[in-house]
């Protein structure tokens, strides 16, 4: 029996289940109760599921990080020193303009690479521009 055949409401049954887990995870995140962790940790296991059988890889690994980032959450929960206080808190600007300055940088970087591998090393003739369109649909 896959989990993917049977149907509630035209839908997927696995998908109900990582549903209700993301809302729960969502509300005790809120919380800040410890059994965020192990609720969400079903929640992208259920999801890299849906994502693997779907064959979308990269939705696959983004899920592989998510396991690695809550175990890490939740180890840290479990074993942080009682006396250290791990407040919710916002990020500086200062912070917020180096990571914002990474992302347009490893952007580019992503793009110009792709179109330099799609032009010159696969000798794919096209513009630039395509190259570009052809790489974001990748």
């Amino acid at each position: 029996m896959d989990l993917q055949t049977i149907m509630f409401l035209n839908i997927p049954l696995i998908e109900w289940i990582g549903f209700l887990f993301g809302v729960v995870g969502i509300y005790l995140g809120i919380k800040e109760k410890i059994a965020y962790f192990p609720i969400s940790l079903i929640n992208v296991i259920v999801s890299l599921y849906i994502f693997y059988h779907q064959s979308l890889y990269s939705d696959v690994v983004q899920q592989g990080v998510y396991i690695l980032l809550l175990s890490y959450g939740w180890y840290r929960w479990i074993k942080g020193s009682q006396n250290t206080e791990m407040p919710v808190t916002n990020a500086s600007k200062k912070l917020i303009f180096i990571l914002l300055g990474g992302i347009i940088l490893l952007t580019v970087a992503w793009v110009v690479g792709s179109v330099i591998i799609l032009m010159h090393i696969y000798r794919i003739g096209m513009h630039w521009q395509q190259a570009c369109v052809l790489q974001h649909n990748i």
